[in-house]
């Protein structure tokens, strides 16, 4: 903050600024709730748990498709060569 920024208390002087510590409780405040209530709003929702391929599929899958690819791979070199 500049100088001449902080916050004045009531009987004019300049608020110091002071650490927390181990005693301090929290205050509420209508910006806290606001808060709050914001982040009620903003947070997802739990999505849906959604079915998951079988383990198999998701194993053999990716196998036998690079299996399929290697071999049109070599197919198309030694058709071209």
């Amino acid at each position: 903050p500049l100088a001449g920024d902080e916050p004045e208390r009531d009987d004019g002087k300049a608020a110091a600024a002071r650490l927390a510590d181990a005693f301090a409780s929290p205050t509420a405040s209508p910006v806290h709730r606001l808060q709050a209530e914001l982040a009620r709003l903003t947070m997802p929702e739990a999505a849906p748990v959604e079915q998951l391929y079988p383990g198999w599929f998701r194993l053999g899958f990716p196998i036998a498709a690079s299996g399929a690819l290697w071999a049109a791979i070599l197919w198309g070199v030694g058709f071209f060569a």
